[in-house]
């Protein structure tokens, strides 16, 4: 059975998809702490660095 099929059967039943949430905040960031800046600014491309010369 297709969605076509299937979107065809709900709708013939009044039948609704749930909708799904985009984005759920998982810290509180209105707070009276201070915010502290990221010390190591390109901490991606230098643990990545190494990994890719030692392939080659």
């Amino acid at each position: 059975m297709n969605h076509k099929k299937v979107r065809c059967l709900m709708r013939a039943h009044d039948l609704q998809q749930r909708v799904r949430r985009r984005y759920v905040t998982a810290t509180d960031s209105d707070h009276e702490s201070p915010i502290f800046p990221n010390l190591a600014p390109g901490h991606r491309a230098e643990w990545a660095r190494p990994a890719l010369s030692s392939r080659i």
